[in-house]
């Protein structure tokens, strides 16, 4: 006896037989009239396309709201033989059925294309603001989850290889796509420089990667194929020419991919870097090739640590070590008496050798714990066990504070300098921060002021200087430091200007000396001018000092800090864990670039959200005081 048809047989029309196979082709009923499209005449085949089925869907929710619907009779009789009271009841149960009616039917029914491709899109974002791995999607409880809040979009949810595939590479390429037109547009409408940011890297599988960005002031993007699929260094020279080498070819193959040209190119001092940075100023004089000045700080940082105080810090690091190793002893007594003192427990931080800015918050940790680190002593320092670096003193802790106060000043301009939106001239007022703080210093004074100096030194200082004078921000200080120093002379800011205007920009400088004076002596009209946006300052002022407006906006837009490729590499290694250790370079750059595309959209949220709330506040303050002045005038 033949096996019964499945009752998914009544909504298609069987078509020829498929060859070499036992299943027919179908034609569904509702979707495709013509069969052009037919589909496998296997029931869990048949049974999976109605569930995507838009018509028949709606079919369906149609015939289910004709059931549901009363006849005119009914209804007829019902209002002849009920009240008031019962019509009302009746119309808002029959609403209450219809709301709820509605929304199981909005749950059930089959996606839409573009309700897809949102969902597609969402979980691409979901696995990289949270850093999960692309297995996530077909793990059993994803489906359930994803079942109780939508059931037809269990069907309808990609694979891991689509996942990891097609789906993440057009959502990087459209976060990508999205900043690529800002920055053409500042760069035609305000003259902003494209600028190249780079830095290497070293993954968990051993792999050399180079971190290449696309930047424009605060805009920026990570380009995977600088170096070839994934940025991978596959080199194994790398001597100052390898190098130069290596960021030529990757600065070079950027801007043939997106047809742009870059103004210069910043990176840090390390390794071979400063050669290779030297060797390319030759081969292209019309560019700048900058350092990382957060980069600089910390080895200001570095310097100051080998001139003072180089017994209190050696004493810190054995003082946190042996606490931090010893775990279920001196770190578990050290707790107690933390939280009998202060009620949370102690977190004492190490001190990296590369990163000399963690000294700072190392000894704070210290200074933030020493009544708890006294105690400790007094309890257990006639142990015959208690270790000698244990030991404190009031003069151990007063010399702690001196370091911590030293260095406060050198971390807190480390991170003022890691910001995207710094210029040379916000590098200058740094350095003369520093300056005064070192003065300020009671034992160290000349020792520190000599290291700054040191430093200042190898800088390009015409440049910084220009950049300082030109900065809307800094130009009245610059007016008031050009009074008491033969130096800034209007005739030799005038050369600075002339010099980096061939260099940068051309060589018929037109009447920019002229300018350049006018300017000097605040002849200039102008607003008075605090924001960051220096470019549209200079746009507004390109009518009456064009020259000197070109050349502003190009020297205030040079990129001075690569720690956009540090923040990169941090997002690397959420993504690159030991158990994702086969992760590839290019994918690695695709999340990177969709989780800085959700960030954006939070901090945006954000900025909106504070905004409205201050504008609030103010707009509640401004009536209290339109009432207080309303009852004094009535006398109230």
């Amino acid at each position: 006896m033949p096996k019964p048809k499945s009752e998914v047989w009544e909504h298609f029309q069987e078509l020829e037989k498929k060859q070499g196979s036992k299943y027919p082709f179908v034609r569904c009923k509702y979707c495709d009239e013509d069969g052009s499209s037919p589909i496998e005449g296997r029931a869990r085949t048949m049974k999976n396309h109605l569930r995507v089925c838009i018509a028949y869907v709606q079919v369906q929710n149609q015939k289910n709201a004709a059931c549901s619907t009363p006849c005119e009779d009914d209804r007829v009789s019902s209002i002849s033989t009920h009240s008031s009271k019962s019509k009302c009841s009746s119309t808002s149960s029959s609403l209450k059925k219809l709301k709820s009616s509605s929304m199981l039917g909005f749950m059930d029914r089959a996606m839409s294309p573009a309700e897809i491709s949102l969902l597609n899109q969402r979980i691409v974002e979901m696995i990289a603001d949270n850093s999960m791995s692309f297995n996530w999607i077909e793990r059993p409880s994803t489906r359930r989850f994803f079942e109780v809040l939508r059931p037809s979009s269990v069907n309808c949810m990609p694979s891991r290889r689509q996942l990891s595939g097609k789906l993440l590479e057009n959502a990087a390429r459209c976060s990508r796509d999205d900043i690529i037109p800002a920055m053409k547009q500042l760069n035609e409408d305000f003259n902003c420089s494209y600028f190249f940011v780079c830095d290497g890297w070293v993954d968990n599988s051993k792999r050399h990667i180079l971190g290449s960005i696309v930047a424009m002031l605060h805009l920026w993007f990570a380009h995977d194929e600088a170096l070839g699929e994934g940025n991978v260094i596959e080199d194994d020279h790398h001597d100052g020419v390898a190098t130069a080498a290596q960021i030529e070819k990757a600065f070079k193959n950027t801007e043939s991919d997106f047809g742009i040209t870059f103004s210069g190119v910043t990176t840090d001092e390390a390794g071979q870097c400063a050669r290779a940075k030297r060797i390319l100023s030759l081969r292209y004089p019309h560019m700048y090739f900058g350092k990382c000045f957060a980069h600089q700080v910390n080895l200001i940082v570095k310097d100051v640590l080998k001139v003072a105080f180089i017994g209190t810090i050696e004493r810190a690091r054995k003082l946190v070590t042996k606490y931090n190793n010893s775990t279920n002893k001196w770190l578990l007594r050290l707790d107690k008496e933390a939280k009998a003192l202060y009620g949370f427990s102690p977190a004492l931080l190490r001190i990296v050798e590369v990163r000399w800015n963690s000294t700072q918050s190392s000894l704070a940790s210290i200074l933030r714990i020493r009544s708890a680190l006294k105690m400790v002593e007094a309890k257990y320092s006639s142990d015959e066990d208690y270790p000698d670096d244990l030991r404190v003193d009031d003069t151990f802790f007063f010399e702690m504070e001196m370091a911590e106060e030293a260095i406060r000043p050198l971390t807190k301009a480390s991170f003022v300098m890691q910001r995207n939106s710094n210029t040379l001239a916000d590098v200058l007022f740094m350095l003369g921060s520093l300056h005064q703080a070192f003065e300020k210093h009671p034992l160290y004074c000349s020792e520190f002021v000599s290291l700054l100096e040191k430093r200042w030194k190898q800088q390009e200082q015409p440049l910084l200087l220009l950049a300082f004078m030109l900065h809307p921000k800094y130009a009245s200080t610059f007016r008031v430091m050009a009074r008491f120093d033969g130096k800034l002379s209007v005739l030799s800011m005038t050369n600075y200007a002339i010099l980096y205007y061939k260099k940068f920009i051309a060589d018929d400088f037109g009447t920019l000396a002229e300018q350049v004076s006018r300017w000097y002596h605040n002849q200039v009209p102008s607003m008075m001018y605090y924001s960051s946006d220096h470019y549209r300052f200079w746009n507004t002022m390109s009518s009456m000092v064009k020259e000197l407006s070109v050349l502003a906006s190009k020297i205030l837009s040079f990129i001075v800090q690569s720690a956009t490729c540090e923040r990169l590499f941090s997002t690397f290694g959420n993504f690159m864990t030991k158990k994702r250790n086969r992760l590839s370079s290019k994918k690695m750059h695709y999340l990177t670039q969709v989780k800085r595309q959700v960030n954006q959209l939070i901090y945006s949220l954000c900025f909106y959200f504070t905004y409205f709330y201050y504008c609030t506040r103010l707009i509640i303050l401004m009536i209290k005081i339109k009432r207080k002045k309303r009852r004094k005038e009535r006398g109230w």
